[in-house]
C-alpha cells in the first residue's frame, strides 16, 4: 500500500498542477521494532526530496538534502556545516565521481546552512542512481559518506526528478 502511494505520487507529479502541496507521500515512518531510515522521501506538488539523518543519541540530526523542485530545479542543503562566506562551491558524489555546483551560505538561518542549486542534470542524477555511498564537501568540510538510500525509494526520487526536468524544458 505505502509503495502504491509513493508511485501515485510520483505519477502525480506529471499530471498535478502548481500549487498542490498537501499532496505529499512520505517514507520516513519506520516500522515496528526498526530503528528510523537515513533517508526519507517526500514527493509533492512543488517536487521530490531525499533527505538523510544521521542518527544521535538526542534523536535524528539531518545533514544532507537533495531536492528536485517544479520548474526544473535541483537543489542541494547541507546541515552540518558552518558556512564560509569565501567559499562558493559544493560537490555532490557518489563512488569516487563528484559533481560541483554553485554554493550559498545561508548564514542568516538558525543554524545556518549551505545550499547549492541548479538545473535538473542527467549527469548528476547518473551519479546517484550508481547506488554508490553518497557524499558532499564544501571547501575543505567533507560531508558523508552516506550508505545509499533504498534501491526503491531512490529510483522514485530519480524517476521524479526526470519528470520534473522535462517540465522545467518545456
Amino acid at each position: 500500500m505505502r509503495r502504491l502511494a509513493l508511485v501515485a505520487a510520483v505519477a502525480c507529479l506529471a499530471a498535478c498542477g502548481k500549487g498542490q502541496d498537501d499532496l505529499t507521500a512520505k517514507t520516513d515512518a519506520p516500522a515496528p521494532d526498526k530503528a528510523p531510515p537515513e533517508w526519507t522521501l517526500q514527493v509533492g506538488g512543488s517536487g521530490a526530496s531525499l533527505g538523510h539523518a544521521s542518527q544521535s543519541p538526542s534523536g535524528p540530526v539531518a545533514d544532507l538534502k537533495l531536492a528536485c523542485l517544479r520548474g526544473g530545479q535541483f537543489e542541494v542543503q547541507v546541515e552540518q556545516v558552518r558556512p564560509v562566506e569565501s567559499e562558493d562551491r559544493l560537490s555532490i558524489g557518489a563512488g569516487g565521481d563528484a559533481y560541483a555546483m554553485a554554493a550559498t551560505a545561508v548564514i542568516e538561518a538558525e543554524p545556518a546552512f549551505v545550499k547549492a542549486a541548479g538545473p535538473i542534470d542527467e549527469t548528476l542524477l547518473k551519479l546517484i542512481e550508481t547506488g554508490m555511498p553518497i557524499s558532499a564537501s564544501y571547501g575543505a568540510t567533507p560531508i558523508g559518506p552516506f550508505a545509499a538510500p533504498e534501491r526503491e525509494q531512490l529510483q522514485l526520487f530519480l524517476t521524479a526528478c526526470r519528470i520534473l526536468a522535462k517540465e522545467g524544458q518545456g
